[in-house]
């Protein structure tokens, strides 16, 4: 208070934890078929798959997986099972 500038202190404090939520998701999808086939995805990403695993587990055929993924996200399957995101 004798008119001199307060001392410039950085006061840094590290979080306890991190917690991904949902609201952060960077995907939204809005198919039934396709957020089972992203969930899997993200669950197994370093599993050897193929794309029978992903009609299974999206109960979708081949063409229909292809196809609705590419029109909700501009991605084609092989990028999606490439492990983009």
């Amino acid at each position: 208070m004798d008119g001199k500038s307060p001392m410039e202190t950085v006061v840094v404090v590290p979080p306890k934890s991190l917690v991904a939520r949902g609201s952060t998701d960077t995907l939204v999808a809005v198919h039934p078929g396709v957020k089972r086939f992203v969930d899997f995805i993200r669950a197994h990403y370093h599993e050897d798959l193929d794309h029978e695993d992903f009609c299974i587990v999206s109960r979708m055929s081949s063409a229909a997986l292809f196809n609705t993924c590419k029109k909700i996200s501009a991605a084609t399957l092989m990028k999606w099972s490439a492990g983009n995101d």
